[in-house]
């Protein structure tokens, strides 16, 4: 890994290097959705929730659309 952080280093002195970071959380856009303004969330920024449980209809919403497969 230091060999190719040098190498962007020689190429851009001022590039800010950061780390990967790998997590379970997806963002999704409701608007982006057939019927996604039923889907629960759309909090500010600042104040999201951690996870949700998707009644019957909800879901279908997200399997209508294939995006289960990004679920659990």
């Amino acid at each position: 890994m230091k060999p190719i952080i040098e190498e962007i280093r020689k190429k851009d002195p001022s590039a800010k290097i950061l780390g990967k970071i790998e997590t379970n959380l997806i963002a999704i856009d409701k608007r982006d959705i057939k019927n996604g303004e039923i889907l629960p969330g759309g909090s500010s920024q600042r104040k999201g929730t951690y996870g949700y449980i998707l009644n019957k209809k909800e879901s279908e919403v997200l399997k209508r659309d294939g995006l289960t497969k990004n679920f659990l």
